[in-house]
């Protein structure tokens, strides 16, 4: 599971006092007050629960460091009463030194409401947009509405400025979704939304509905076509679910790239959060002929009380062991399949910041491999080494990693860097539709390739 689809599902689960009945919601009671006191009680309990579950959170960051920064929050925020966002944000600075670990660590408030607040917490009304996040600017990157384009620089929600929000979400995002900042600042709720933005250099302002904090796009998680003025076939990925049916979209188009004589062919995963690892290896058959592929040297598990009763073989473990995977368990290699081979096509695959988990492997194998070359921004730092996340609470909503990955790899200091580097500029956003791919299309269109590179020796 998605961390994204981890935070949608722990607030459908969110057990603070509200009915599931069919009134309307009243915002009034959705508010932000001063009611939780941080000690070092609870800040000292935090840690010891991320030490508890997670396998490895003190690579690369000291407990020295951390005892001074859990010592300063204590300090800063004595005899202070704090909202439940401000709450959890003064918590993060200890815990975002372990999002530095482990990109997969998540620390965010539950939904604050006043007493008598009445109606399903997944029908409150969300701004319908999801976010770039670019060098301290949030650009539209999907909406939901058409009165929002792509691009649009957004100044402020409600009449309050963005960086009201943008200071509450992980600054390491490279996009977010409109509903998740929301929760983590908690700054406004309400039916209607006013949206000040800043279009192509002309200053607009828009009411526009909001939509169910679950809201449904109803797109698909795999769609592609014909890039015909580059010869070039692409297939976008949004996340890997049902993957029977993206290999089969992947096939058709990789089969339709080669019908046409086309000699390159892009995977697009920006912004794929993860999912399901079911299927990959008849994606990566399609792309070569080897017998296999190298991918995974070593794992390990934390034994808990989270861990222990999904594993059987942590059944005779005690608690806080580091036990390494049975082989039987371990995937060392992806064994390929030869008949579904689609023959040579020069390959790139895009990512940026947010391409994560099963996504983030998927990258680490394709390059690791050499079936082709990685394109965009370099990984989150040690995107591929955790994973497995499971939903926990201590005081907040936490989402935290139980399993250490060692793929095989050619990361260097926990990043994965691409083998054709493209950066992200927000100007660049705000003035063309898609300007890194639109990059890699000149690049491809410059080779004016006429043979694919040999990309399976």
């Amino acid at each position: 599971m998605t961390i994204k689809n981890l935070i949608i599902l722990s607030i459908i689960l969110l057990n603070i006092g509200c009915s599931s009945s069919k009134k309307a919601i009243d915002y009034n009671l959705i508010k932000s007050e001063p009611v939780c006191r941080i000690t070092a009680g609870k800040v000292d309990t935090l840690r010891r629960h991320i030490e508890h579950i997670h396998p490895n959170i003190y690579m690369g960051v000291d407990s020295i460091s951390v005892d001074l920064v859990a010592e300063q929050i204590v300090s800063d925020n004595e005899d202070k009463l704090l909202s439940v966002a401000d709450f959890t944000l003064e918590m993060r600075r200890m815990t975002d030194m372990f999002h530095h670990v482990d990109p997969h660590l998540i620390y965010y408030p539950y939904l604050q409401v006043k007493e008598g607040f009445e109606g399903k917490l997944t029908k409150v009304k969300v701004i319908p947009f999801e976010l770039y996040n670019i060098n301290d600017t949030l650009l539209v990157k999907k909406s939901y509405t058409p009165l929002l384009k792509k691009g649009d620089r957004i100044i402020s929600i409600n009449n309050y400025p963005i960086d009201e929000f943008r200071r509450y979400i992980y600054p390491t995002w490279r996009s977010v979704k409109g509903s998740v900042m929301q929760l983590q600042s908690q700054v406004t709720f309400s039916e209607q939304y006013q949206i000040k933005l800043e279009r192509q250099g002309d200053v607009k302002e828009f009411e526009v509905e909001g939509v169910d904090f679950n809201h449904a796009t109803g797109e698909r998680f795999v769609k592609g076509h014909m890039l015909d003025a580059y010869q070039t076939g692409y297939c976008k990925i949004s996340q890997f679910s049902a993957n029977n049916f993206i290999f089969k979209e992947l096939r058709k188009l990789i089969e339709e790239t080669k019908s046409k004589g086309y000699n390159n062919f892009i995977i697009d995963l920006r912004g794929n959060p993860g999912g399901s690892g079911y299927k990959l290896d008849a994606m990566f058959s399609l792309m070569s002929d080897k017998d296999s592929l190298f991918n995974m040297e070593s794992q390990f598990i934390k034994v808990s009380s989270k861990t222990k009763k999904q594993y059987k073989f942590l059944k005779e473990c005690s608690k806080g062991q580091l036990v390494e995977f049975p082989d039987k368990l371990t995937v060392r290699t992806v064994p390929l399949k030869r008949k579904l081979y689609q023959g040579k096509l020069n390959y790139f695959v895009l990512v940026d910041r947010s391409t994560a988990s099963v996504a983030a492997s998927f990258a680490n194998i394709f390059q690791n491999n050499d079936l082709g070359e990685l394109v965009g921004e370099p990984l989150d730092h040690n995107a591929l080494n955790f994973g497995d996340v499971v939903a926990s609470r201590a005081y907040q909503n936490l989402i935290i990693s139980t399993v250490q990955y060692n793929e095989f790899s050619k990361s260097e200091n926990g990043i994965l860097t691409p083998d054709i580097l493209i950066l992200y500029q927000a100007s660049a956003f705000e003035n063309t539709d898609c300007p890194i791919l639109d990059e890699l299309l000149h690049l491809i269109e410059g080779r004016n390739t006429t043979k694919p590179k040999a990309n399976n020796i």
